[in-house]
């Protein structure tokens, strides 16, 4: 029954059944492993032989997948349950197919016959054909067993196994289905990820090191195994003993021979002990930065519960992961990471190098809004390898989310009393003085309600709440030195507190230069990165980029502007029909064998048919010029599958009024910048900041304007229109 529950609600499920077992005085074991208890150690050490990861939720899986009584539906998001499954029934010549295979029929009635073991792929929605065969109904007639498939009844053979798997870990499947399979959840632990980005940066930083790695994880399991005979074999001899041990000279030869394997199994691992000490000190080295890895990777994850569109698979991040480490060079945080030599540096820079491709590849994905929460996050993340010192505590963070402590606070003056904040001469809001008390409760920020200033902090907190760029003025001479003091990234988040409680109008710019702090200036945390770089440093043939955009705005145009710059042809579609379905897949077939680009415009109009898409481009074998492009309004029935496969770039207009203009005239071709007369290129810049001001005013509705106005990059293009109507030379002025 566990098998289709994640490794969080396994352990919850077992330390809750414990806590019952204790409570109703039932005699247990508490530290009974079920892993040992289901399994032999030559089993799991042949799994891993057949390249299953060593976390225990694999492990548990593979003890499903041996003694299942329903046939087992897989959860695979990144694919390892189903390299496992091929290597584990290669000797039996698995088969491998799926619904959208024109030979399923065929395929499926050939391995029920002979006995095939058959793995289906891309189960979302199940085939009614296979209902008799789930449901196992079978029928003998004259000493054969018979199995009715379509319009025939065919030979049933006992060694007949179907797997069942989805690389979609969102997909509902309905009760009836999950009450006729097994479900097996594979979706990666951090624990197996930590593992797993772990042996990529050894295998990258010291190849040498992780060979000797994985030959003594190999050989100490080797050697558990042989333990574990040994005691076998030692009971199996005693429980032969007729009589008195001592008189069956066979029994005491038997032990003698034992004792002396046991010896020599002893030595083997005590020497291997010794070379796994030496790898671990190069391996410890670098597993703070494989743990920051997996951290990053669950926190990417957890971003779906702030908005559907944000999915990211196991194979997008150790993408990334990978290009750091070799340094490819395209990007200037792997050049920097290529450049430094010492292991320390060397370390530094690719942490720093990671974390900003992760940053740049993420955010270009994400809403405007949601940027800097993710920034945030990363920011707490590369803290957490410093050392706790520097990491903001619990209360500290839901001091800065959340209001909910404030409102408990019966007398907030009483707690400032002491503080010069309240004689600096500007009167405090109710609001402003409670938020400002309960930092002050903090263990850490206990200097705010005291006078311990040195100089004139009265006029300091004056300054700060009337400058128009507080986060810059934020007092901290109450910063103990027990918190770094006033200067560092401490103080800088405990400054964050203050602007929050005192000036929350500044509080997205005092976060922007908390990251800034933490992460440097160049930290490229918007992620604001042009097409055209995405296409030629980081697209790849099999993945499609996908352009999200809102309602009323249209992101394909950027790809027809990108063509014309690089003298590509475009096919494109517009989608929404079944005639469009048709010409998409022919439009597909023949670029993906000549390396043209395809356009898909509106994808959002054809949700049902998407599905299809995605396993298409799952299978596809393309030229590696080839470019899939799709075009969609941000809308909640795209896919879950097709956003997990492909490269999402949100066409959110560019934060600030100087990016929107570097970016409204740099959609102005060369060409038409340098048409006659001069003085157009002037209006082209008055055009540039009269919808960058637009726009930026829009972010903050309904203070910006009473309400958000439908201005978007269209009505930018419209003016470009109108003004190449404008006359070649200003008309001469009458006399």
């Amino acid at each position: 029954i566990s098998g289709m529950f994640d490794h969080r609600t396994r352990k919850g499920l077992m330390d809750e059944w414990r806590a019952l077992a204790v409570d109703l005085n039932i005699p247990h074991r508490g530290e009974l492993s079920m892993v040992e208890y289901l399994s032999r150690a030559n089993q799991r050490l042949a799994w891993q032989s057949q390249s299953l990861p060593t976390d225990n939720l694999c492990v548990e899986n593979a003890i499903v997948l041996e003694r299942f009584q329903r046939f087992p539906l897989m959860i695979d998001p990144s694919g390892q349950a189903t390299k496992f499954v091929a290597e584990k029934y290669k000797a039996l010549k698995i088969q491998q197919t799926s619904f959208l295979d024109t030979a399923f029929m065929k395929t499926l009635a050939s391995a029920i016959r002979f006995g095939t073991p058959l793995l289906v792929h891309d189960v979302e929605n199940l085939d009614p054909v296979l209902n008799p065969v789930l449901n196992r109904e079978l029928q003998k007639t004259g000493g054969r067993t018979l199995i009715r498939l379509g319009n025939e009844d065919i030979d049933y053979s006992p060694k007949f196994v179907i797997i069942l798997v989805t690389r979609n870990p969102a997909a509902a499947f309905p009760p009836d289905l999950c009450s006729r399979v097994t479900m097996v959840n594979f979706t990666v632990t951090p624990a197996s990820l930590e593992s797993q980005a772990l042996a990529q940066i050894l295998l990258a930083e010291h190849p040498d090191v992780e060979q000797r790695r994985t030959d003594v994880l190999r050989l100490q399991g080797e050697q558990n195994v042989k333990v574990r005979e040994l005691e076998e074999s030692l009971l199996d001899e005693l429980s032969k003993v007729e009589g008195n041990i001592l008189d069956d000279d066979t029994v005491i030869q038997a032990l003698e021979r034992l004792k002396g394997e046991a010896a020599a199994v002893s030595k083997d691992i005590d020497k291997t002990e010794e070379v796994m000490r030496d790898v671990r000190a190069v391996t410890d080295v670098y597993q703070p930065l494989a743990h920051a890895c997996s951290t990053t990777y669950f926190a990417m994850e957890q971003l779906a519960d702030v908005h559907f569109l944000y999915q990211f698979t196991i194979h997008f991040f150790l993408k990334v992961l990978g290009r750091v480490l070799d340094g490819d060079g395209k990007t200037e945080e792997t050049k920097t990471a290529a450049k430094s030599t010492s292991t320390g540096e060397r370390l530094g820079a690719v942490t720093d190098a990671f974390f900003a491709a992760v940053a740049k590849r993420v955010s270009r994905g994400l809403l405007w809004e949601d940027k800097l929460t993710f920034a945030l996050r990363l920011v707490q993340i590369r803290l957490s390898q410093g050392g706790a010192a520097q990491v903001p505590t619990d209360q500290e963070f839901d001091a800065l989310l959340s209001n909910s402590t404030a409102a408990k606070l019966a007398n907030p003056a009483q707690t400032m009393v002491n503080s010069p904040l309240l004689a600096c001469g500007v009167a405090l809001t109710e609001p402003q003085l409670r938020a400002i008390a309960t930092v002050a409760l903090m263990p850490s920020c206990t200097g705010l309600a005291h006078n311990a200033a040195e100089g004139d902090a009265a006029a300091a907190w004056a300054s700060f709440l009337a400058s128009p760029s507080a986060e810059n003025e934020v007092p901290l001479y109450w910063i103990g030195t027990a918190e770094g003091g006033p200067g560092g990234v401490r103080a800088a988040f405990l400054g964050l507190l203050v602007v929050k409680a005192l000036r929350p109008d500044r509080l997205v710019a005092a976060m922007e230069a908390y990251v800034t702090t933490v992460l440097g200036p160049q930290f490229p945390w918007r992620g604001q990165q042009e097409l055209s770089a995405v296409v030629e440093e980081d697209s790849e043939a099999a993945v499609p980029l996908l352009l999200c955009s809102a309602p009323g705005h249209d992101a394909s145009g950027q790809v027809d502007a990108l063509a014309a710059v690089v003298n590509r042809k475009v096919a494109s579609v517009a989608m929404g029909s079944s005639e469009g379905y048709d010409l998409a897949d022919s439009m597909i077939s023949t670029n993906a064998k000549s390396g043209g680009w395809v356009l898909l415009r509106n994808i959002h109009l054809c949700p049902d048919w998407l599905n299809t898409l995605e396993k298409r481009i799952h299978g596809l074998t393309a030229h590696p010029q080839f470019r899939l492009f799709l075009s969609a309004d941000i809308h909640p029935k795209l896919p879950t599958a097709l956003l997990r496969t492909s490269d999402m770039i949100i066409t959110d207009t560019p934060t600030g009024v100087k990016a929107s203009m570097q970016h409204f005239l740099a959609t102005i071709p060369t060409a038409r910048m340098e048409k006659a007369p001069g003085q157009r290129r002037r209006l082209y810049l008055l055009l540039a900041w009269l919808h960058a001001v637009v726009m930026e005013r829009l972010r903050y509705a309904p203070i910006g304007w009473s309400k958000r106005y439908e201005f978007a990059e269209t009505d930018a293009a419209c003016t470009l229109s109108v003004s190449a109507g404008t006359p070649q030379s200003p008309p001469k002025l009458a006399t």
